[in-house]
């Protein structure tokens, strides 16, 4: 990639950042911005910009296919896509101890686990 075509990608991702990388999505909205700015005055070179982007696997996958012709809103929901809802995935009820709060998660086949200190203690469902 051409610098131009590397700063033009740069800058269409700042855009999609919080989509990609919610949690981290400031951190990397400042240091990219920055970057950007000190290539364009000549006080920074791509490769820098390059080492941020390489932090992340996710960015990385963006910046490769942002050379596909694709929209950037296009990139990024094919990757958030790829990534799949996590809160969709299935999860195991987690058992409590009443007696020491100690939590577990379900066991194979729905059994429900017992509390190594009390095992006589009934555990009581806490999540889903």
């Amino acid at each position: 990639m051409s610098r131009q075509e590397i700063l033009d990608s740069a800058k269409a991702l700042l855009q999609e950042l919080p989509t990609l990388l919610p949690d981290e999505s400031e951190n990397y909205t400042q240091e990219i911005t920055a970057i950007i700015d000190q290539i364009e005055s000549g006080t920074a070179y791509t490769t820098q910009l390059n080492a941020i982007i390489r932090r992340s696997e996710i960015l990385q996958q963006w910046m490769n296919e942002s050379q596909s012709g694709k929209s950037p809103q296009d990139i990024t929901r094919s990757i958030v896509n790829l990534a799949g809802d996590m809160d969709a995935q299935p999860r195991k009820p987690v058992y409590q101890c009443p007696e020491c709060n100690v939590t577990k998660a379900e066991l194979p086949q729905g059994r429900i686990p017992k509390c190594d200190a009390h095992p006589r203690a009934t555990l009581q469902r806490i999540s889903p």
